[in-house]
């Protein structure tokens, strides 16, 4: 399957949106491999959130892989930065789809609304382990491009926090789709996601 078409990230308007890189590449890979060998199915009507759109080549993906299953998804996206936001909204486009997007830290602000119907949740979130002065946070100094990458202790610092939201999210057989590597201790994630 193609990867959907960023190159509007060239423009002055994107240019602290995080391009799409071997992370995106491998998850954008095991999305398709997942929707190949049948442990993701979609369904019209269904819900995929996308925690930190960044260029919205994930949900872009997503949307492909839905279509080729016959499927129309209902995309809602989240990012601190509206450069991203208006970035996704282009790269949906580019493939005939739409999406609801908000920004905000996370996706706290719509747990209301989508508490226990998220069929796909995915997250490319900050993973690289830094100081936890190197975080991006509103109102901070550091460029917001920090903000895709510096993950603080471990990598973890938003990834915990997302964890403590994601199963609230989920419908009852909805899944959940994260990046990480090996600094991040992977294996305790899953241990803390299930307990």
């Amino acid at each position: 399957m193609r990867t959907p078409d960023t190159s509007h990230l060239r423009d002055a308007q994107f240019v602290d949106v995080y391009e799409p890189s071997e992370d995106t590449f491998l998850f954008l890979d095991a999305l398709e491999q997942e929707a190949t060998s049948g442990h993701l199915r979609f369904r019209t009507g269904s819900v995929c959130l996308e925690i930190g759109v960044g260029s919205g080549c994930v949900s872009a993906h997503v949307h492909q892989l839905a279509s080729n299953q016959g499927k129309q998804m209902v995309h809602v996206g989240t990012d601190l930065h509206r450069s991203a936001l208006g970035a996704t909204l282009v790269t949906l486009a580019r493939v005939g789809a739409s999406a609801e997007l908000v920004a905000t830290d996370l996706a706290s602000s719509l747990l209301h609304r989508l508490r226990g119907s998220v069929a796909v949740l995915l997250f490319n979130p900050p993973y690289v382990e830094t100081e936890d002065a190197e975080i991006y946070f509103p109102g901070c100094s550091l460029p917001p491009v920090t903000s895709t990458w510096a993950g603080g202790l471990r990598g973890r610092r938003v990834v915990d926090r997302f964890l403590g939201q994601a199963a609230a999210f989920l419908e009852p057989q909805g899944k959940c789709y994260i990046v990480l590597e090996r600094a991040n201790d992977p294996d305790d994630l899953a241990a803390s996601a299930l307990a």
